[in-house]
């Protein structure tokens, strides 16, 4: 699974002093056998790179999930490692770089069929000089933006959703304004307004019966992501299910509905140039079965 995307996930952990210094680790995640760094993850290292300067010694740790044998797995996780170590290199002259790879991370489960994501991954572990103060990292150092949601507009949504009567069975709208953040199925805080809208019209409209289709971005080589919230895959279909939940929770009743996750295969846009590009990705649609 290729997890840049989504999976993409960075976490910037402001460190713990040791012995007078300063640590910051950045941990970068990677796809099924690669090794290579994703374009996310080089975005990552670019985005910080103007402060390597501050971090003279820099260590970084590859590992592996429990796919393949340990051999091979030891081998991957030099791999990725040393891939950081060559990019990190050319973007900044100054820091003494080590590496080291562990192989295979443990894993409590080991049923899910395309492995543990948060294993494969390299922590970049970067310490300054004792009593070198570093400028604090804005936030979004190693993120990409999502862009914020339109200006909320009641008339526009509200005549969107009043096609949905109009429809043919097998016709559908796409919601882009009941969008998600990377990796996770629940909605938005920007999202709350609109699905409350949607709400009411299928309240008012109560002969209609459809179905709820969860998308995702940005991984074309399986069927489904990887949710960080429930720790398996099968992202559209939990995102499609959190909607399909929270109307049956608020009156509408559930033979209504079906719900189901088409994965990545029916992008709105593609290719995803942009962060913007990924969050419109990031979507549910509602097909109608039934109108009578």
């Amino acid at each position: 699974m290729n997890i840049k995307t989504c999976f993409v996930i960075l976490f910037l952990l402001k460190g713990a002093s040791s012995f007078g210094q300063e640590i910051d680790t950045v941990r970068l995640f990677f796809g099924i056998n690669e090794s290579q760094l994703s374009d996310d993850n080089q975005h990552k290292l670019d985005a910080f790179g103007k402060w390597l300067k501050y971090y003279p010694r820099i260590h970084i740790i590859g590992y592996a999930d429990f796919l393949g044998d340990n051999p091979k797995n030891f081998l991957l996780s030099v791999n990725r490692a040393e891939t950081a170590k060559a990019y990190i290199f050319c973007l900044s002259k100054y820091p003494l770089i080590t590496t080291e790879g562990k192989g295979t991370v443990s894993a409590l489960k080991k049923d899910l069929k395309y492995g543990e994501p948060m294993s494969r991954r390299i922590d970049i572990i970067m310490k300054t000089r004792q009593g070198i103060k570093i400028p604090r990292l804005p936030p979004t150092v190693g993120e990409r933006q999502v862009p914020e949601p339109p200006p909320i507009d009641e008339k526009t949504f509200n005549n969107k959703i009043n096609r949905l009567t109009t429809l043919h069975p097998g016709s559908s709208i796409l919601l882009q304004e009941l969008n998600f953040p990377p990796g996770r199925h629940f909605l938005n805080p920007a999202s709350d307004y609109y699905i409350k809208l949607l709400l009411a019209y299928l309240k008012k409209n109560n002969k209609l019966y459809f179905e709820i289709r969860g998308h995702i971005c940005c991984d074309y080589n399986h069927p489904d992501a990887f949710d960080i919230d429930t720790r398996e895959y099968g992202l559209s279909l939990s995102r499609a299910k959190f909607i399909y939940d929270y109307l049956a929770k608020n009156g509408i009743v559930k033979k209504r509905m079906h719900y189901t996750g088409v994965g990545s295969s029916k992008p709105e846009v593609y290719p995803e140039a942009t962060e913007y590009d990924r969050a419109v990705n990031r979507r549910v649609e509602i097909l109608i079965v039934d109108n009578k």
